[in-house]
């Protein structure tokens, strides 16, 4: 557990020292709360296997149990196909969400190119070549955060966050919708 945690702490203390953005973005429209599962080939399973076996191997070896493995295929423009992966055990799992990572194929397998932390996904248009990705988490409070990813050439980094919470006080019955939520910028503290 000791490794999740750090893992963790590393990525909330690499976007506290990125670069903030006092504006939010568009809530997507197609975030995906589930996982329907990657359509792939019994080599692309293999090999996505492989990759992921080094974050569940980890993850299995803290929580001492089986760790559950939900995939869903996402389109990443130039980079081609990529897989989603959410791994997720009740020991692991904290109630902001699960451990997330995205994959993309290449020659010899899969690379890993996103790691975060949250239980729902979209995948947007971006000012590059490649699209954005946005991981959403719980935040506690009756509050989500929306992480947005932009691809750097070689990984996707987190480009700005914001927070959403109920206009209401009751949770939304979407909190997709920005009628019935308040959007804001995170604040770094």
């Amino acid at each position: 557990m000791r490794l999740f945690v750090c893992a963790i702490l590393l990525s909330l203390l690499r976007f506290a020292l990125a670069p903030q953005h006092a504006a939010t973005f568009p809530i997507p429209t197609d975030m995906h709360e589930t996982w329907p599962g990657a359509k792939l080939s019994e080599a692309d399973k293999q090999l996505l296997q492989r990759a992921v076996n080094v974050e569940l191997r980890d993850l299995q070896k803290e929580s001492h149990s089986p760790v559950d493995v939900d995939t869903a295929e996402i389109a990443l423009g130039p980079l081609g196909k990529g897989v989603i992966v959410a791994l997720s055990n009740p020991l692991v799992c904290g109630t902001g969400g699960c451990p997330v990572y995205a994959y993309v194929r290449e020659k010899t397998g899969y690379r890993k190119v996103l790691s975060s932390f949250g239980w729902a996904f979209a995948v947007v248009d971006s000012h590059g070549a490649a699209p954005d990705l946005v991981i959403a988490g719980n935040a506690g409070g009756g509050r989500i955060t929306l992480l947005l990813f932009h691809y750097d050439g070689k990984t996707f980094t987190t480009e700005a966050c914001e927070m959403l919470t109920a206009k209401t006080g009751d949770t939304p019955s979407s909190w997709w919708d920005p009628s019935l939520v308040n959007i804001q910028p995170c604040r770094q503290h």
